[in-house]
């Protein structure tokens, strides 16, 4: 009477781990494919949102003539004795401050120009800090206008770099 039940209980306890077991395998899919969606919808975000502020800035960096405006900075300091140019505070990056710890989350082709950009900002901001400090007035007029060439440089080279980091953050993962 025993044997007659054990293999029909024995057979129903395989069936349950087996379904146990695909069950298991199918959440462990279902959790990867989850994650990599969630990973998908934060790069483009993270990318959407880069590339707005970058591109702010660029219209920006665009929106005037630098090399005119440097010809009259040049002009100025020649025929302006005391003349001491003036330049404004770059504007905050909000959205890149917020996530640049998180920046490892975007593509290689997207992380590299963004930083390279990011770098080069830094450096044209450094050479601006160095204008607006109270010490500057006192160098040469011949030395302020290598200092402002050095601004004006970076600036050259920080359009170039917001031009290929948008091209890179449209590049939209799919």
């Amino acid at each position: 009477m025993a044997n007659g039940w054990l293999a029909p209980a024995l057979l129903a306890a395989i069936v349950a781990a087996l379904v146990s077991v695909v069950g298991w395998f199918a959440t462990a899919r279902q959790s990867v494919w989850l994650e990599q969606r969630r990973r998908l919808e934060r790069m483009r975000d993270f990318q959407i949102a880069l590339r707005a502020e970058i591109r702010a800035e660029l219209v920006d960096l665009e929106a005037y003539d630098l090399e005119e405006a440097y010809a009259a900075i040049r002009d100025r300091y020649a025929n302006e004795p005391g003349f001491s140019v003036r330049v404004s505070a770059p504007p905050r990056h909000p959205i890149f401050e917020a996530i640049v710890d998180e920046i490892h989350v975007l593509p290689e082709e997207v992380i590299d120009p963004v930083v390279l950009y990011a770098r080069q900002r830094w450096e044209m901001e450094g050479v601006a800090n160095d204008i607006r400090d109270p010490s500057f007035n006192a160098l040469s007029a011949e030395r302020q206008l290598d200092v402002v060439g050095d601004y004006v440089n970076a600036r050259r080279r920080l359009t170039t770099l917001a031009q290929t980091a948008v091209a890179a953050l449209g590049q939209l993962p799919r």
